[in-house]
């Protein structure tokens, strides 16, 4: 926030600052979105992966 003095000298300070304030959040909320729904995804694989597992067991048993 270095520029923050320089341009409140020339008026436009607080709206650039608000703006750099509002597309910092957005970026923020998109980047846990993102890390969120890359979690969600590990889950969901390994969820999937062990239902398969669990299934696959049952098979060969029955085969057995």
């Amino acid at each position: 926030m270095m520029s923050t003095p320089v341009f409140s000298i020339l008026g436009k300070g607080s709206e650039l600052t608000e703006s750099f304030l509002d597309n910092f959040s957005e970026e923020n909320r998109e980047k846990e979105l993102r890390e969120f729904q890359n979690i969600q995804k590990v889950y969901l694989e390994k969820g999937y992966e062990l239902e398969l597992e669990q299934k696959i067991r049952k098979l060969w048993k029955k085969e057995a």
